[in-house]
């Protein structure tokens, strides 16, 4: 991974954690905003081939939209968790570190029960399904 793609993965997964932790919100400008950037900077990446850096970003966008989609569908995650995985895809958009994302996925998993178990908030069961937020 390219230092620049790092730093910019990282500056926005962080901004995301300080606003939800704040609001319980991922803000659409932030998401869109960092579809936007990983389409244009893997379109300056791959140089001689910018349409394989849009291409690889949009399959990638695709991709993560794709896995945390099914999240959003079982209600175990939100839409702005969707967003902004649909926004790390677009950034990563190498085929070649999207079991990145699988391992992500996994990762929240994993912290789904924790969640249930946090005071303030937890799971509630409303009419047959389970709800985390």
């Amino acid at each position: 991974m390219n230092p620049p793609v790092a730093i910019l993965i990282g500056l926005l997964v962080v901004v995301a954690a300080v606003i939800d932790i704040r609001s319980r919100r991922i803000p659409n400008w932030l998401t869109l905003s960092g579809i936007i950037v990983g389409f244009a900077l893997n379109a300056l990446l791959a140089y001689p081939f910018p349409l394989e850096g849009l291409k690889n970003a949009g399959l990638g966008m695709l991709f993560a939209f794709g896995v945390y989609f099914v999240l959003y569908l079982i209600r175990a995650m939100g839409a702005g968790d969707v967003k902004l995985m649909a926004a790390v895809g677009a950034i990563l958009a190498s085929p070649a570190v999207w079991f990145r994302l699988l391992s992500w996925w996994l990762s929240s998993a994993a912290f789904s029960p924790w969640r249930c178990c946090w005071p303030r908030d937890g799971c509630v069961r409303r009419s047959g399904t389970w709800r985390f937020w």
